[in-house]
C-alpha cells in the first residue's frame, strides 16, 4: 500500500515538475524572440 502512495506522489511531483520546466522554457523562448524582434526592427529603421 505504501508503494502505491509513493508511486502516486512521485507521478504527481514529476508531472508538476515537467509542467514547470516546459513553462519556463516557453517563457525563455518568448523573451528571446522579443529581444531579437526589437533588435531587428531597430536595424531596419536606421
Amino acid at each position: 500500500m505504501h508503494e502505491l502512495v509513493f508511486f502516486i506522489i512521485g507521478c504527481m511531483l514529476g508531472c508538476i515538475g515537467g509542467v514547470v520546466l516546459m513553462s519556463l522554457l516557453q517563457i525563455g523562448r518568448m523573451y528571446d524572440n522579443n529581444f531579437q524582434g526589437k533588435d531587428d526592427k531597430d536595424e531596419t529603421n536606421h
